[in-house]
């Protein structure tokens, strides 16, 4: 299975409203247009879409599902902030009859994952906003996972249009 990080692309900063309420800015819905375009061109997928329920990364999840032609993504709770790495071992464990599923959600937990997944310490990874990692595992276990890519949102180049364009 090719498990595909993506997280949440930019949104409203800290202390507006609250943490569950943050909705994307103009820059995060630019990034969910670079997203969409580079999983396009690179025939990305998945066949299944799980987001968290905030809804920063509901917004990220629908926007790219949208423009890339992805299936509608599902609201699982278990992708909210604070994600047990071992029980998202768990649940990917069930998810093994997919070919890929992209999970949407958050920092500091899709490092800890992606380092679990690949036997790394998660210090030594950074998964930026609205950035793509992809790794293939036979079976979701520590270890057991093989990095695919790994690409920063800055390096995603698409078609952007002006942020009113790209919600439209």
């Amino acid at each position: 299975m090719l498990v595909i990080l993506l997280r949440h692309a930019t949104a409203e900063g800290h202390g507006f409203k609250p943490d569950a309420d943050r909705a994307l800015v103009d820059k995060g819905w630019l990034q969910v247009e670079r997203v969409a375009a580079a999983a396009k061109r690179l025939n990305l997928m998945p066949e299944l879409v799980l987001t968290s329920p905030l809804l920063r990364a509901r917004e990220t999840a629908q926007g790219v599902a949208t423009r890339a032609g992805w299936s509608e993504p599902v609201v699982a709770p278990w992708l909210g902030l604070g994600i047990d790495v071992e029980a998202a071992l768990s649940e990917l464990d069930g998810l093994r009859q997919c070919e890929s599923v992209c999970l949407v959600g958050h920092e500091p937990d899709f490092s800890g994952l992606a380092g679990l997944l690949l036997g790394a310490p998660a210090s030594r990874l950074h998964v930026r906003k609205a950035s793509l990692v992809g790794i293939l595992c036979v079976r979701p276990r520590p270890g057991g996972g093989c990095l695919e890519f790994f690409v920063p949102n800055r390096f995603l180049r698409g078609e952007e249009g002006s942020a009113a364009e790209v919600r439209g």
